[in-house]
């Protein structure tokens, strides 16, 4: 088919060419971390995509971050395969996390590591996904 125009599709399993295009992958989580310390970092999140073409791999990680009474910090890091990090935080009472990265890869598996230090057992982060699409062209 050279061209075409579909009105309405539905499809159960949608493959393209060479697979263009990953299907997500998501680490989704709601049970509670509490912080321990400041740079004592607690991994919360990690997920591995497995690339057989050279591509770009885009992560972002959002969570719900709460507090007790008083002002807090806390750092999250969102590690990419090639062991860059991206680091957020150091602002008192930050309630909504979001840190996101794209590095460029070779075929393979590469893992996405969340990690996360609160300032103390009064941070908590709860609700937190963190999701990886891989393109390869």
């Amino acid at each position: 088919i050279t061209n075409a125009k579909i009105q309405d599709l539905a499809v159960s399993t949608l493959k393209i060419a060479g697979n263009a295009v990953t299907v997500p992958v998501v680490d989704q989580r709601f049970d509670t971390v509490s912080g321990i310390g400041v740079g004592n970092y607690i991994t919360v999140a990690s997920v591995t995509v497995t690339m057989d073409h050279p591509g770009v791999l885009f992560a972002i990680f959002t969570a719900n971050q709460t507090y007790g009474s008083g002002l807090r910090t806390s750092h999250t890091m969102l590690i990419a395969p090639n062991g860059q990090p991206i680091i957020v935080g150091g602002q008192a009472v930050t309630t909504n996390i979001c840190v996101s990265n794209t590095v460029s890869v070779g075929p393979g598996t590469h893992t996405w590591t969340v990690r996360w230090a609160g300032e103390d057992s009064g941070v908590r982060i709860d609700a937190r996904t963190l999701f990886v699409m891989g393109v390869k062209r």
